[in-house]
C-alpha cells in the first residue's frame, strides 16, 4: 500500500497525530481545570462565601475565564468573599508550613527586591513574601487541608511568567527587558537559597519536592494573581482571591470592580455595566506596557496602547563637571526631567519615559529641553572632545557645535531613538532579530511580525493578546518600536502624523462555552445583600 492510499505521507499522518495529541491533552488539561473550579467553588460556599450569576469556563489560549451565566444588571454583585478565604503572606504564617519556616529563620517585612535584599543581609532572615511562595509550594491541595481546593485550583493555572520559561524562550526577550528579569530573579532566588534545602532536610515531611522550578512557579502564581490590600490594611503584600484569579485582563473594557480587601473584611466583585449571558467579566491590572505585562503576568498585547519606552539622557563622563558651562546644562536637564516628571540619577543624567500619548500633539517640550541641554554639554567640550563623532553615549562632541542649537538638539535625539530601538531589536544572546534595518521598521521585521501574529493571537476583551514566548517577545518589541517611531516622526514632521491604532471592539462578543462550571447562587449570603453596591 502506497503512502496516498493509506492517508497521505508519514510526515503529514505524523503532523496529523501530533495535532490530535495535542487536542487530547487540551480537552484532558480542560476537564482538571473545571472539575478543580467545582471543587473550589463547593470549598468557597463551605466557608460562607456568596457566588452567583457566573460560571468558569477553561480551554483556549487565554486559560481559565470567568463568564455571567445570565445576563446581569450594572452593579450586580456576584461574588461575596470573607476574609478568611483570601490567601496572603500574613495567613500563611499559622499553617504547618509557616511554623516550620518561623523555627529555623527570622521574618523580616517585605517582599519587593528590597526586601529580599534586605533578608539576604542575614542568611537567617527571610520575607513574609517567601513563607508563602513555600506554601505555595509545599502546602496539601487536599480538601481538608488550609485552602487545599484552592491550592489545587492555582496549581492548574497554566500560569508561565517569564521566570519559569527555558533559557531559551527567555533569550527572545529585548536585553534591556531581559536585563530586569535576571536583576529581579537574583533576589527571588536568593531567598530560595536561604531556606532549601536547610528546610528539607529538617522537615522531609513538608517539603519533599521544593525545587528552584518549584520556587520559580510558586513566584510566578502570586505574581500573576496578587490582588492590592486595601489602603490602611495591616496586610502589606498582596492578596491571592479565589475566583477573581480566573479573570483575565482589559484596561479599556474591565466591566468589573472589586472593593474592601483585608484581613479584617470581607471581598465584594461587582459588574459596573450590563452583561450579557456568556460575555466574559474582565478587570483592569492597570494602564501597564507591554514589559510590565510579560514579567509579572506572562502575556503582552499587541499594539498595547499604554506602553511605555524608556530613554536615558546623560552627559559623558570626561566633561568637567565643575564647569559653569557643564552646570548650567545640568541645571537645564533637571529642571525637564522635573518637568516630565523623569528619574533623575544626579546631575547630568535622567530617564524619561515616553508613552504614545505624549507624541499626539508634536515634540513634548521637556523633551526638546533635554536633548538641547545634553548637545549644550557636549558643544561646552569644544576642542577638549575626542576626534571620535560619538563615544556610545549618544553625545556627537564633534559636530556639536558646528550645527545651530536646535539642529544638534534634534540630531542628538534622533541618535538616542535610534539607538534605543536597536537595543529593543536586540535578543538576550545579542542577536537581531528579522535582521532589523536601522530605521526600526523594514520588510524582514513586518512580514515576521504580521505571521507571528496571525499565529498567537489570542482575543482577550477588546484586545488581541499573545501568550506564548516567542508572541509576548516580538509583541513587546512592536509596541515599544510603535512609540519610537511616533517620536521620530514629531522631530521629522511639524505635524505628526497618523498613526497605526490598534481596532477596538465596543465590548466582547456573546460565547457560547463548551465546557463550564456554573455558579448560581450560595448558601453564604442572602442574594438580596450582594446586589448593593460594595
Amino acid at each position: 500500500m502506497d503512502a496516498a492510499s493509506s492517508g497521505g505521507s508519514p510526515q503529514k499522518r505524523a503532523r496529523v497525530d501530533e495535532a490530535a495529541a495535542d487536542e487530547a491533552t487540551g480537552e484532558a488539561e480542560a476537564a482538571a481545570q473545571l472539575a478543580a473550579a467545582d471543587r473550589l467553588m463547593s470549598w468557597l460556599r463551605g466557608h460562607g462565601a456568596f457566588i452567583d450569576g457566573v460560571r468558569v469556563e477553561a480551554g483556549g489560549g487565554a486559560g481559565r475565564r470567568l463568564v455571567a451565566a445570565r445576563d446581569l444588571p450594572a452593579g450586580f454583585c456576584f461574588l461575596r468573599l470573607p476574609a478568611s478565604c483570601g490567601l496572603s503572606p500574613s495567613s500563611c504564617l499559622g499553617t504547618d508550613v509557616g511554623k516550620a519556616v518561623q523555627k529555623r529563620h527570622q521574618l523580616v517585612e517585605g517582599g519587593s527586591a528590597e526586601g529580599d535584599e534586605a533578608a539576604e543581609d542575614e542568611c537567617e532572615k527571610v520575607t513574609h513574601r517567601s513563607v508563602l511562595y513555600a506554601f505555595l509550594m509545599a502546602a496539601s491541595q487536599d480538601d481538608s487541608a488550609p485552602f487545599g481546593p484552592f491550592l489545587a485550583h492555582l496549581r492548574l493555572s497554566g500560569v508561565g511568567t517569564p521566570f519559569s520559561w527555558s533559557t531559551q524562550d527567555r533569550a527572545r526577550l529585548p536585553r534591556p527587558l531581559n536585563d530586569d528579569l535576571e536583576s529581579y530573579e537574583s533576589h527571588i532566588l536568593g531567598q530560595y537559597q536561604t531556606l532549601f534545602p536547610s528546610l528539607s532536610e529538617a522537615f522531609p515531611e513538608l517539603f519533599p519536592n521544593c525545587t528552584e522550578e518549584a520556587w520559580r512557579r510558586a513566584h510566578g502564581l502570586y505574581s500573576s494573581y496578587d490582588f492590592a490590600a486595601s489602603p490602611g490594611s495591616s496586610e502589606d503584600d498582596g492578596v491571592l482571591l479565589p475566583l477573581l484569579d480566573c479573570m483575565n485582563h482589559d484596561s479599556e473594557a474591565a466591566n468589573v470592580e472589586w472593593g474592601g480587601l483585608s484581613l479584617e473584611e470581607s471581598c465584594g466583585a461587582r459588574v459596573t455595566r450590563p452583561v450579557r449571558e456568556g460575555e466574559e467579566l474582565l478587570y483592569s491590572y492597570g494602564c501597564k506596557g507591554n514589559a510590565e505585562l510579560v514579567l509579572g503576568y506572562g502575556f503582552a498585547v499587541w499594539d498595547n496602547p499604554h506602553e511605555a519606552v524608556t530613554v536615558r539622557f546623560e552627559f559623558p563622563g570626561d566633561l568637567d563637571s565643575t564647569a559653569d558651562a557643564w552646570l548650567a546644562a545640568a541645571q537645564r536637564l533637571s529642571q525637564a526631567a522635573e518637568d516630565w516628571g523623569a528619574d533623575q540619577h544626579g546631575l547630568g543624567s535622567a530617564s524619561f519615559q515616553l508613552k504614545l500619548e505624549h507624541f499626539d500633539e508634536g515634540m513634548p517640550k521637556p523633551l526638546e529641553e533635554a536633548a538641547a541641554a545634553c548637545s549644550s554639554a557636549a558643544a561646552s567640550a569644544g576642542a577638549a572632545a575626542s576626534s571620535s563623532a560619538s563615544q556610545g553615549d549618544g553625545l556627537d562632541r564633534q559636530g556639536a557645535g558646528a550645527r545651530p542649537p536646535a539642529a544638534a538638539a534634534r540630531a542628538l535625539l534622533r541618535r538616542l531613538l535610534l539607538r534605543r530601538g536597536q537595543e529593543l531589536m536586540r535578543k538576550a544572546d545579542g542577536a537581531v532579530d528579522a535582521e532589523a534595518a536601522p530605521s526600526l521598521s523594514g520588510p524582514a521585521w513586518e512580514r515576521y511580525e504580521k505571521a507571528l501574529r496571525q499565529r498567537d493571537s489570542v482575543e482577550v476583551g477588546c484586545h488581541p493578546c499573545a501568550v506564548t514566548p516567542e508572541g509576548c517577545a516580538v509583541a513587546t518589541r512592536s509596541s515599544q518600536v510603535q512609540v519610537l517611531l511616533a517620536a521620530l516622526d514629531c522631530l521629522e514632521n511639524s505635524t505628526p502624523k497618523l498613526r497605526r491604532k490598534p481596532k477596538r471592539k465596543a465590548a466582547p462578543k456573546q460565547r457560547q462555552p463548551t465546557t463550564t462550571v456554573p455558579a448560581t447562587g450560595g448558601e453564604g449570603k442572602d442574594p438580596a445583600d450582594c446586589s448593593n453596591p460594595i
